[in-house]
């Protein structure tokens, strides 16, 4: 399955005020050099002078990158400065600060980082030759991959998706609980949460391109990120597909694309796979079964990418084992007949699950 490249969402968010609300795009000429940039950001983090910080992280967000930029982010360890920003917007706020205040500035600065690391992500040198553009790639996944960055910005982002679906479920609260309340029912908070996440999905399916194979393996080993990819399958009851849901399985459908996880995997190597593959096929049951029609682009999205998940899972033996032995077959035939829309995707899954010709041909035949 082709993805297409996810439209970049921008979020309605006021300036934050002082001087970098009048700041404009700099002639390059004129600006100053990244290391000097990225000293001047160190200062101010570690003196958690965030209002500064907001403004550098600005500032290098409206550079146009250029590939001795990207050179420079490695030579002067731009990765582990952002990290050392995420862990200093993670504490505790000082009392001393306005506690609305520095969350919404908290959440602003991770925007723009997010911002800057797809760019990054993105950038193609197109005056390059053919034969640089590896090294390109291998520069860019080294700024991208670092191992405490990755950590500390996926910790960012779960506090955000926390935030996010507490806002979501706002309406339902009846009385103020803690003093952040009026900040989950701002507007301009609930939009630039739900920029964050999808800027945050973008970066990893933009990671992902650099060089398919290799970064999907290394999403997998990643285990704190695939656990909480995997997590949208725990839920068996639910068959809402909500905006966060659809994004993640949207993401594993994409890396499923590229890797077989049996190929020294260590993730797949403790993985009950019975489990595994019960977990897509009682998700997939408990959306397409239901008494309603599946409506709307992001059920079908996510159901065509269950689908997908499933048949790559299906490429290795031991799985089509294991979804003979969980009755994978017979939910087949139970949608062909009773789905009419999910006909032609029940189709492809038997043709996936038959491979080796077996004991399931057999018993497709019998049914």
């Amino acid at each position: 399955m082709t993805q297409d490249k996810r439209t970049r969402i921008s979020a309605e968010v006021e300036d934050f005020e002082g001087e970098s609300s009048n700041h404009k795009k700099i002639n390059r000429e004129n600006e100053q050099e990244i290391s000097e940039i990225v000293q001047l950001l160190k200062k101010h983090i570690r003196n958690f002078e965030m209002e500064k910080v907001y403004y550098i992280f600005e500032k290098i967000n409206q550079r146009e990158i250029f590939f001795k930029d990207i050179e420079d982010y490695l030579n002067v360890s731009f990765s582990k400065v952002i990290n050392e920003c995420l862990l200093g917007l993670n504490i505790i706020v000082s009392p001393d600060h306005d506690q609305v205040i520095i969350n919404g500035l908290r959440i602003k600065i991770l925007k723009l980082i997010l911002n800057i690391l797809l760019d990054i992500s993105e950038f193609q040198d197109e005056s390059s030759q053919i034969g640089e553009n590896s090294n390109i790639n291998s520069i860019k996944l080294k700024l991208l991959l670092e191992n405490d960055l990755r950590l500390s910005l996926l910790k960012s982002i779960k506090i955000i998706e926390h935030i996010y679906l507490q806002t979501l479920k706002a309406d339902n609260i009846s009385k103020k609980e803690d003093q952040n309340f009026e900040e989950l029912m701002n507007h301009e908070s609930e939009l630039l949460q739900e920029s964050i996440l999808e800027t945050y999905f973008q970066l990893l399916e933009s990671t992902i391109e650099i060089d398919p194979m290799n970064v999907s393996k290394e999403f997998t080993e990643f285990e704190e990120l695939f656990d909480w990819l995997i997590q949208i399958l725990d839920d068996k009851e639910s068959s809402i597909v909500d905006e966060i849901t659809s994004l993640k399985m949207e993401i594993l459908s994409i890396i499923f694309q590229y890797i077989k996880l049996s190929q020294e995997s260590t993730i797949w190597k403790k993985t009950n796979k019975k489990q595994f593959m019960d977990k897509f096929l009682v998700k997939l049951a408990n959306l397409a079964l239901r008494d309603i029609e599946i409506g709307g682009i992001k059920e079908k999205e996510f159901l065509h990418n269950i689908i997908d998940i499933i048949c790559n899972l299906l490429f290795e033996e031991e799985m089509r084992k294991e979804f003979c032995d969980l009755q994978g077959l017979e939910l087949m035939i139970k949608l062909m007949k009773e789905k009419t829309s999910m006909r032609h995707l029940s189709i492809k899954v038997v043709s996936f699950a038959m491979l080796d010709k077996g004991e399931m041909n057999n018993k497709f035949v019998q049914m």
